[in-house]
């Protein structure tokens, strides 16, 4: 009870001093504070893609774009700028097959959901770009995001 009293009181006073805060609910901005508790909430970047709420802030050098439900119900989570290093050991094989190993990677973007966490990779060679959707398990997927749709991923 204490905790829910403190960040409503923190959410009122984020408000009037950040005008942006203003439109987004109450719940969705508890539940940032509650995920994310060590960003500064004055320089998040608050906005709305189609019915849902978004925070974007950069965290350790890498942009986050968080979308929550009006309720504060995390859906999903965008992390740009993933570094190759970072991927799991299962993807990197992928990316050292054959097939991708003349292509240079342009970017990666984490994605993480409840129910899995993928990675769209931009691999260019010359001026031919493609793009990879893996999971976490180095699984080729199509991508059908949870914002675009109620299916979160299809095998391909």
């Amino acid at each position: 009870m204490k905790n829910l009293i403190t960040t409503i009181l923190l959410t009122i006073c984020f408000s009037a001093a950040y005008p942006q805060m203003k439109r987004m609910p109450l719940e969705a901005i508890s539940s940032l504070t509650r995920m994310y508790p060590d960003i500064d909430m004055k320089t998040v970047d608050w906005g709305k893609y189609n019915k849902y709420y978004t925070a974007g802030f950069n965290k350790k050098g890498e942009y986050h774009k968080v979308y929550m439900e009006k309720d504060g119900s995390w859906v999903l989570t965008e992390i740009k700028r993933v570094s190759e290093n970072d991927l799991p050991d299962k993807v990197k094989v992928i990316l050292a097959k054959p097939d991708f190993k003349s292509w240079q990677i342009t970017y990666i973007k984490a994605l993480h959901d409840p129910l899995v966490t993928s990675y769209e990779i931009k691999l260019e060679k010359g001026s031919k770009n493609k793009f990879l959707y893996l999971d976490e398990n180095g699984n080729n997927i199509k991508k059908i995001s949870v914002i675009r749709s109620k299916k979160y991923y299809a095998k391909k």
